[in-house]
C-alpha cells in the first residue's frame, strides 16, 4: 500500500511541476510589454525571452539521457525541479533586462527535465496506467495558457 501511495505522491507532484513550468511561460508573456518597459528595453526582447525559454529547454537534451543512467533518474529529475524554482525565484529580483533574460535561460533549462519524468512514469506503472497518465499531465500543457489567461 505504502508502495502505491508513494507512487501516487510521485504522479501528483511531476504534475504540479509541469503545470507550474508550462504556466510560468504562459503567464509572464501578456506581461511582457510591462517588463520591457520597467527595463527601458527595446521591445524585440519580447522574443528573445521566448526564445531563450524555449532554447533552455532543449540545451541539455542530449546530455539527460547518460546522466540519468548514470547517476539515476530521481536526482536529476530533483536537481531539474530545483534549478526551475530558482530561475523562477529569481526573476521577481532581476535588475536589468540581461538578467532577466538570463533568469528566462535556466527557467528554460529546468523545463527541460521534464521528460524524466515522462520515462519515469512509464518505468513504475503498468503499461496502461501509465498511457492515461501521460495523457492527463499532456493535458496541462494544452490548459496551462488557457488557465495563464485568469
Amino acid at each position: 500500500m505504502n508502495t502505491r501511495k508513494n507512487l501516487i505522491l510521485f504522479a501528483l507532484f511531476f504534475i504540479i511541476y509541469e503545470f507550474n513550468a508550462y504556466i510560468a511561460n504562459d503567464m509572464i508573456m501578456p506581461g511582457m510589454m510591462v517588463v520591457v518597459n520597467e527595463f527601458h528595453s527595446p521591445l524585440e526582447n519580447i522574443a528573445k525571452s521566448l526564445s531563450l525559454f524555449i532554447i533552455g529547454g532543449s540545451s541539455l537534451q542530449i546530455f539527460l539521457g547518460p546522466l540519468c543512467d548514470y547517476l539515476g533518474k530521481r536526482n536529476i529529475l530533483l536537481a531539474g525541479n530545483l534549478l526551475f524554482l530558482l530561475a523562477s525565484g529569481v526573476i521577481p529580483c532581476v535588475q536589468s533586462i540581461n538578467q532577466f533574460l538570463a533568469a528566462r535561460y535556466f527557467q528554460g533549462l529546468g523545463l527541460c527535465f521534464i521528460f524524466i519524468g515522462y520515462a519515469t512514469i512509464h518505468e513504475l506503472f503498468n503499461d496502461k496506467t501509465a498511457v492515461k497518465l501521460c495523457s492527463l499531465i499532456a493535458n496541462i500543457s494544452v490548459f496551462a495558457p488557457l488557465m495563464a489567461q485568469f
